[in-house]
């Protein structure tokens, strides 16, 4: 995959499960191109592109520890502490980060049949929030 050198960096890179889904999105700062693991994702980034309190998004901004509440620049970094220091984590990348003109705000984008079936992640916000 061609990697867009214009746009944010990611904290993961999509999986390249079956069939590949990129979105383009036009912000402030220029069109760039991300990279979506599912079309519901897609709709997420069009439909925050559309909302005129959205100045930027970004795809995959960051890795957390959910046993922590500790933010990482990715998953390698995440990776790299824990061999480090030899600590057990949970690894969790939000969809994307919105940022809204002053405050930014982690969005995850998920089918309500997954919620249903792993209603842990509605407990996601509140571990962050630590």
């Amino acid at each position: 995959m061609k990697i867009d050198r214009k746009s944010h960096p990611v904290a993961r890179r999509v999986q390249k499960r079956g069939q590949k889904k990129k979105a383009h999105y036009s912000s402030a700062g220029g069109a760039h191109l991300m990279q979506m693991e599912s079309r519901l994702e897609t709709s997420g980034a069009v439909a925050m592109g559309l909302d005129p309190r959205v100045f930027s998004i970004r795809s995959q901004p960051m890795t957390f520890d959910l046993l922590s509440g500790r933010a990482y620049p990715s998953v390698a970094a995440l990776q790299e502490a824990q061999k480090l220091y030899g600590f057990r984590c949970v690894k969790y990348t939000p969809d994307f980060e919105a940022d809204l003109g002053g405050s930014n705000v982690l969005v995850e984008v998920k089918h309500s049949e997954l919620i249903n079936q792993n209603p842990k992640v509605l407990e996601y916000p509140s571990i962050l929030a630590r």
